[in-house]
């Protein structure tokens, strides 16, 4: 491992290898890891999360962990349905990140459908092993929360390396090939991801990307399958998305051409801009695509 700029980048010694809308019907178609940190562990989960004590009544493939088997950290992140906590497994001392998510939050919004479809894509994802991929280690709940147990990636997402770092262009060139070789393992499994940007690349101990995130994702889809589903974040969102003619997987690799770009000019700035751009410039977009 090397430390550039305070970037974490693998060795090259070696040759190595939004807006969210519901589906719509028209869709044709084990090594111990080593922590980064030593977090405290000793805060009292269950005084942050009513209703969190105790073991899942319906055990859910592929495992089935309890909020008993883990000792609870500090919140990594906080969405609009829940928290995600830093937790560390305590037989094997796996470090990882668990979601929890408000079953009454979920049910007022009507979006428990898609809570599980994510699980089940997360599910399919997860047993592809795929270096470049997010796995899940297991899902549970109590009378009041979802669990979902994730692989914990140390590294932060790119929006953060972005802001910090001066990406030289090998950097943003080995980041773009892990995306890359993420994305056509993801499509080979039949899954669009549409939602491909900064926050959804997160670094993993040892400095490679992994594509996290599929909230937005559709599974069972074929490479001339087509959907036309308004979804994405504005400032990647291909202009087929747009045009609401049908869209297929190509959609992921124009959001990943726009977020080499910004890393290749080193300025989230650039973020909002192309926003409004994109969506007052969108008939001279499709005009200048070859």
């Amino acid at each position: 491992m090397s430390n550039n700029n305070g970037l974490i980048v693998p060795n090259q010694e070696q040759d190595s290898e939004p807006e969210k809308d519901t589906e719509d019907d028209n869709s044709t178609s084990s090594s111990p890891p080593l922590p980064l940190c030593s977090p405290d562990f000793g805060s009292d989960f269950a005084n942050n999360i009513q209703g969190a004590e105790g073991p899942s009544i319906s055990p859910v493939e592929p495992r089935s962990p309890s909020l008993g088997n883990f000792n609870l950290g500090p919140v990594l992140g906080e969405g609009a349905f829940g928290k995600v906590f830093l937790a560390e497994h305590k037989n094997t001392k796996e470090l990882c990140a668990i979601k929890a998510l408000k079953k009454e939050d979920i049910l007022k919004r009507g979006n428990l459908d898609s809570v599980f479809k994510e699980k089940e894509i997360l599910q399919r994802v997860s047993s592809a092993e795929h270096p470049f991929l997010v796995s899940m280690h297991g899902t549970f709940q109590t009378e009041s929360h979802l669990f979902c147990v994730m692989e914990y990636l140390p590294g932060g997402d790119m929006y953060e390396i972005v802001t910090s770092v001066e990406l030289q262009e090998p950097e943003v060139m080995f980041y773009t090939a892990c995306v890359v070789l993420g994305l056509e393992a993801l499509h080979h499994l039949g899954i669009v991801h549409r939602d491909i940007k900064l926050e959804n690349l997160l670094l993993d101990r040892d400095g490679y990307l992994k594509i996290v995130d599929f909230g937005l994702s559709k599974d069972r889809f074929g490479y001339s399958d087509r959907t036309n589903t308004m979804c994405g974040t504005k400032a990647y969102i291909a202009p087929e998305i747009f045009l609401k003619h049908g869209y297929g997987m190509p959609v992921d690799w124009w959001a990943l051409g726009i977020t080499t770009y910004i890393m290749l000019m080193c300025e989230v700035s650039t973020i909002p801009i192309l926003s409004t751009y994109i969506g007052e410039s969108l008939g001279f977009i499709l005009k200048h695509i070859s």
